[in-house]
């Protein structure tokens, strides 16, 4: 739903160590990155209906850590009942 440049190597030492769940720290000394492109700017679907974010800086003068998450429920699609306050989803739905 959403890229980030970069992150295919986090993505792949999740895979590597078996994670779910891994912080990343950006602005820590010997991180890869304190520098250069990776980790600065998003794309992809959520993009389209989310602002994305692209900093003219290195990750570590915008972020302390990012967190990567992966198989967690709260990021399936979510399928079920609901109670419609508003009565718009109803009403759409009939038309």
């Amino acid at each position: 739903m959403r890229r980030m440049r970069g992150a295919g190597e986090i993505l792949k030492a999740m895979d590597d160590r078996g994670a779910d769940t891994l912080l990343v720290p950006t602005a820590a000394e010997g991180t890869p990155y304190g520098k250069g492109p990776k980790l600065r700017a998003t794309s992809g679907y959520i993009d389209m209906v989310m602002p994305a974010f692209v900093y003219d800086a290195p990750p570590a003068e915008f972020t302390d850590a990012i967190i990567f998450l992966r198989n967690s429920r709260a990021l399936e699609p979510w399928a079920g009942e609901v109670y419609d306050v508003s009565g718009q989803a109803l009403a759409l739905s009939e038309d």
